[in-house]
């Protein structure tokens, strides 16, 4: 079978791939914020600027979460498309072929 929607298919995996890595670098943030906030609590500008830190990492993860939802949902529509052509290509083959049509009415 040919695939369909290329430009949607590979748009979707750009989301996906975009996402993952928005989520890696948002952990890191994170991560790294939150031991530079530990490591200089006494110096208030250290702080801030973990802080800041802490807070792009959440940002970050949460948006490459939502970029990764949008890719999948892209995957779903096609899982969907494909198996209702699926079906109907099964209730095709299951029906029985239809009498020949007549254009006269039956006698009465």
């Amino acid at each position: 079978m040919r695939h369909r929607y290329l430009v949607l298919r590979a748009f979707s995996l750009i989301l996906r791939i975009i996402g993952w890595v928005g989520v890696v670098v948002g952990v890191i943030l994170f991560v790294v914020g939150l031991i530079n906030m530990m490591g200089s609590a006494s110096d208030v500008s250290a702080v801030i600027a973990a802080r800041d830190m802490l807070g792009a990492g959440v940002g970050l993860v949460i948006a490459g979460l939502v970029s990764v939802l949008y890719g999948e949902i892209i995957e779903v529509f096609f899982d969907i498309e494909a198996n209702t052509r699926r079906t109907a290509e099964m209730i095709e083959r299951l029906s029985p072929p239809l009498p020949p049509s007549s254009s006269h009415p039956p006698a009465a």
